[in-house]
């Protein structure tokens, strides 16, 4: 006998009951949301400390749930976090790390990635290829990407190159040379010329399923293909999106629900009745085929006691009159959601009892939740577990169960595999830590997927990292392999995870490296700092011994003398050394590619030297260096300088733009400088032009539109305040005067200071 359950009915399938944690990119229509296994594997929530893993289409857990956020697999990589988002492969090995707010997936080899809410796009290396200077962004499809600057949309090539103008409030990606755009107060298609090739919609929708849909005059709906060609005339109230290549429409005139398939035809005849847009916002959210069946509406009833029908494609009734709350499909069995849960064959019938709630759990099987117990179901309904507190996923086949402290191994078919111990801190993939009674500090070994231990029992046993975890026994330490094999000495005071091939460990009171075999690779050192040089895509280690520094490549061999000190590596691979007072600049061999220097500070590509109490830049390719009695800061790619008795100006490179003409100078702001020339000050523009004449007996810098000027009074010094057009807005009468910030300036007037905005008013304070 056909049963009847609650209320309105939400279809998801198997994936779609975990929700994405990245940032919802709203600005345009995205793909819709809710995961589909992606290259094999598919994001999951679980594990002791709720977070992601990827488990394949069978349900088997393949990356440990230790992830804050987590996506699907796009061309052999995914994105997830913790702090900063990093790539992953499909064996869960790290192999980008980013520094960027958030990243997306990989997409014509090319990832979308966002800082202080820029977007720009990074290749498979980590290089930033396409600046951070864009509003919005989409993922590059056909080697264009639809970018937002300001208002507007435009599209870019993988050069960063404007390929189509920036001039659309919408636009979307690009398929078989064709982009949906929205251009003035109209939607239409374009193609990589930017010429218009189809008729003018008020609306195209994101496409699903290989088909936009399309809102005409009226606001009807039809759609397009992934072409920009009309195949389906904008002619319905109502278009979903295709799915299982259905479609559910409703007719303008009858006001009834159908299904048409990707050519047109009605293949289920609009005779579903839909009353009043109340009704219809809720029936149409649940119309569309998964795992072939749908809900569809009802001819008669009041809006909180309708009929809704289950139906198969061919219109066959699976459910009638039914108030259905949830429907959850898992193969051929549906879990129905009322007052209790109950799981269903696609005829109907129910193969459970009832239960509090239940969820998929693999495809051939479901957990259970009654009274604060779970049980394992399998798909007829039965149960074929005890019961537990919980019930979670290890590993291939394989579960643990929990009762208060303790827990057991469980197989997927409810099978007890191991005797009970106690619950432990970790889960690696295929090997548990566990621990031996409830004591505070219990000794703890290794358990195998068949529920044997496989090691001896350690006073503690840490984290997994590269299937190796170091070990603690008799008070030191050393390494075991996931087969639960002592792989080093147990002779270590302190220990770390290795990395590649290299742990950090510590004897007698010094660190070293060594091997997974226990071997000895580096000298001695006190301590460590790990520098990373990103152009060069390394990492130097600088180790220090009492008061001297050294370096270590990447295989842990010493590449430098000890030095009395060594600064962090900067991008392009360069450091600098200092000894007996001296300093100089290294490579990332430990070569010494400059001379030794009085003081060597950096400054991006060049660098800054003192020589003999002279300055210079140092270009390391070009080692020719003219050195200044004053070398000032960059500002606005122009720096002050001083050769002899006058200054000048160079560029960032030491290119000479300004020459040696003043007997006193000041950095260029808001486009202007001071130079003074014969006791008097002017202004001059960054070509070197005067544009105000000497008139000033002192004259400050630009700040928020206002500079400070000076006027001799006898012996005494009166200070005003200019604007860009060099007029006198605030008069001289001040002894003293600081810079404007946005508002307000500090003046000393009869030895007092107080703060006046921008017309000499004075400001309370």
């Amino acid at each position: 006998m056909k049963n009847f359950v609650i209320f309105i009915i939400t279809i998801f399938t198997y994936g779609q009951l975990f929700s994405q944690k990245v940032p919802i990119r709203t600005e345009a229509e995205l793909k819709p949301q809710g995961f589909l296994v992606q290259e094999g594997l598919i994001p999951e929530l679980g594990g002791k400390y709720n977070k992601y893993g990827y488990v394949n289409n069978d349900g088997e857990l393949i990356i440990q749930y230790q992830y804050k956020e987590a996506v699907e697999f796009s061309e052999g990589l995914a994105v997830v976090r913790n702090y900063r988002p990093i790539y992953i492969n499909k064996e869960g090995k790290r192999i980008l790390s980013t520094n960027y707010d958030y990243a997306y997936n990989f997409y014509n080899g090319m990832a979308c990635v966002m800082y202080n809410g820029k977007y720009g796009f990074i290749n498979k290396k980590g290089d930033l290829v396409i600046p951070l200077e864009y509003d919005y962004a989409f993922n590059f499809s056909e080697d264009l990407v639809a970018v937002k600057k300001g208002y507007h949309f435009g599209y870019i090539n993988k050069q960063g190159e404007v390929v189509i103008d920036f001039k659309y409030k919408k636009a979307f990606e690009f398929h078989n040379g064709v982009a949906a755009v929205w251009g003035d107060d109209y939607y239409y298609f374009i193609n990589k010329k930017n010429e218009i090739i189809s008729k003018k919609y008020n609306r195209i929708y994101f496409p699903v399923n290989g088909f936009y849909r399309i809102e005409g005059e009226n606001d009807l709906l039809g759609f397009a293909n992934l072409f920009g060609q009309e195949v389906i005339s904008p002619k319905y109230l109502v278009a979903k999106n295709y799915s299982e290549g259905l479609a559910a429409v409703i007719l303008a005139d009858t006001k009834k629900l159908g299904y048409i398939d990707t050519t047109g035809r009605f293949v289920i005849k609009p005779k579903y009745k839909i009353h009043s847009y109340l009704e219809y916002e809720k029936i149409i959210s649940l119309s569309n085929f998964v795992n072939g069946h749908a809900i569809v509406g009802y001819e008669d009833g009041e809006y909180f006691s309708l009929p809704y029908y289950l139906i198969d494609k061919d219109e066959n009734i699976i459910l009638q009159d039914a108030k259905l709350s949830n429907a959850i499909f898992n193969g051929d069995y549906a879990i129905i959601r009322t007052e209790y849960s109950i799981i269903i064959d696609k005829d109907g019938f129910y193969v459970s009892k009832p239960y509090d709630d239940i969820i998929p759990y693999t495809k051939q099987t479901y957990i259970a939740f009654k009274n604060k117990k779970q049980y394992l179901l399998d798909n007829t309904g039965k149960e074929i577990s005890s019961s537990f507190d919980r019930i979670q996923k290890y590993s291939t086949g394989i579960s643990l169960a929990y009762t208060k402290d303790k827990c057991v191994l469980l197989s997927h078919t409810g099978k007890t595999l191991s005797d009970t111990f106690y619950r432990s801190s970790y889960i690696n993939k295929n090997t548990l830590i566990v621990s031996q009674t409830d004591a505070i500090l219990p000794k703890r070994a290794l358990l195998n997927t068949y529920g044997k231990i496989i090691s001896k029992w350690y006073e503690s046993i840490y984290y997994f990292n590269n299937n190796i975890a170091s070990a603690k026994n008799n008070g030191l330490y050393g390494y075991i392999n996931i087969k639960g094999e002592e792989i080093t000495p147990f002779i270590y005071s302190v220990v770390q995870p290795f990395k590649n091939e290299y742990a950090k460990v510590k004897q007698k009171g010094y660190y070293f490296f060594i091997t997974k075999t226990g071997k000895k690779v580096s000298i001695d050192f006190d301590e460590s700092y790990s520098s990373y040089t990103k152009n060069f895509n390394k990492s130097i280690l600088i180790v220090s011994k009492g008061d001297k520094y050294t370096c270590l490549n990447e295989n842990k061999k010493q590449i430098t003398p000890w030095y009395n000190h060594i600064d962090y590596f900067n991008d392009d691979g360069y450091s600098i050394v200092t000894n007996n007072n001296k300093q100089a600049i290294i490579d990332t061999t430990g070569t010494v590619v400059s001379e030794w220097f009085q003081q060597i500070t950096s400054n991006g590509d060049n660098f800054r030297i003192k020589q003999n109490n002279k300055f210079s830049f140092y270009n390391i390719s070009k080692k020719k260096t003219i050195f200044y009695s004053y070398l000032g800061i960059e500002s606005e790619n122009r720096i002050l300088v001083k050769l002899e008795d006058k200054y000048g100006y160079i560029d960032n490179s030491g290119k000479s733009v300004i020459g040696y003409s003043f007997s006193n100078a000041k950095k260029f702001t808001q486009g202007k400088a001071p130079v003074k020339n014969k006791d008097k000050w002017a202004y001059i523009d960054k070509n070197g032009k005067i544009i105000y004449e000497y008139k000033f007996d002192f004259a400050g810098n630009f700040y928020n539109g206002m500079a400070q000027v000076g006027k001799k009074t006898g012996n005494s010094m009166k200070y005003g305040y200019i604007n860009e057009n060099f007029e006198l807005v605030i008069p001289y009468k001040y002894d003293d005067s600081w810079a404007f910030n946005k508002k307000y300036a500090f003046v000393k007037q009869n030895n007092y200071w107080f703060k006046i905005d921008k017309k000499g008013n004075v400001i309370k304070l």
